[in-house]
């Protein structure tokens, strides 16, 4: 923290990870930027970091569900279990999970690291291809450990700037601590490898199942929860729509060599998830 940092007033804020079951206090100055790193695991992970001093971190409630992981050995990254939050690098917090917070309106200083060695080689991927498209391209990812890899078919290609689907950013309250960008190809358009080695985190409307590494805590897709049609004509319409969907949400941040920036950029979609999505979240 910068000297003017430290003599500036300070305020407490309050965060969690989604599920509630680790819960924290941070006084700092008001936070009006963040700082962001383009290194495999940070660009996975969507971090927006802050850097409180000693003595500012509270620890307010704490279940036991944090899971350390650490691919170097130099910094320890630290997830919720349960829900898969990413909550602390170190002895950076993680902005994304501060209650209340604007994400958007951040100013964010981005450290350039992916250059530095020694250099992250993705997993690669074994299994079998996803279903073909006429003029499709198809991408590879992965959690950040290797146990979990993916390959997805989309149409067009995503950094050229003719992907003809939706990207879309969401700050509702598990999108903005995620820091999903989601793209929606069909089920049978992604392929997983080592899916026995992902958590499954469902809450709210219990409509969907957002998918996570068991070991390094990354997000790879966000199923829908299976219904039967009994069950999807209860629901209030446009949620109807939502439950038949024959698509397999997937974040962008798990793909291999994507670059976010540039065309994806463009064309990503920001949704007010926040305030439009029902029931509201409350924070713990």
């Amino acid at each position: 923290m910068s000297e003017a940092a430290e003599q500036a007033p300070k305020k407490t804020y309050r965060g969690n990870c989604h599920c509630g079951a680790f819960i924290f206090e941070v006084t700092v100055p008001e936070i009006k930027s963040v700082s962001g790193c383009n290194c495999s695991i940070c660009t996975k992970k969507g971090y927006l970091l802050i850097f409180p001093g000693d003595g500012d971190f509270k620890v307010v409630k704490d279940e036991g569900k944090l899971t350390e992981y650490t691919s170097s050995g130099k910094y320890i990254h630290k997830f919720c279990s349960n829900c898969g939050t990413a909550v602390l690098v170190h002895t950076a917090v993680n902005a994304r999970t501060i209650q209340d917070l604007n994400i958007w309106s951040l100013e964010t200083t981005w450290h350039d690291a992916a250059k530095l060695d020694p250099q992250y080689d993705p997993p690669k991927y074994t299994g079998p291809e996803p279903a073909s498209i006429i003029d499709g391209k198809t991408y590879y990812g992965s959690c950040h450990c290797g146990d979990v890899k993916m390959a997805v078919k989309v149409a067009g290609d995503l950094e050229g700037g003719t992907y003809p689907d939706d990207i879309v950013e969401c700050n509702c309250s598990i999108c903005q601590r995620g820091s999903f960008i989601w793209i929606y190809p069909k089920k049978d358009q992604v392929a997983i490898e080592g899916g026995e080695n992902l958590s499954e985190y469902v809450f709210g409307t219990s409509l969907c199942r957002k998918a996570f590494c068991k070991r390094c805590g990354v997000y790879l897709t966000n199923d829908n929860v299976p219904m039967t049609e009994e069950v999807i004509s209860a629901l209030p319409p446009p949620v109807q729509e939502w439950a038949r969907r024959k698509v397999l949400p997937v974040t962008l941040r798990a793909l291999n060599h994507v670059d976010l920036g540039g065309k994806v950029k463009e064309q990503a979609k920001r949704m007010p998830g926040w305030s439009v999505i029902q029931p509201m979240y409350v924070n713990p």
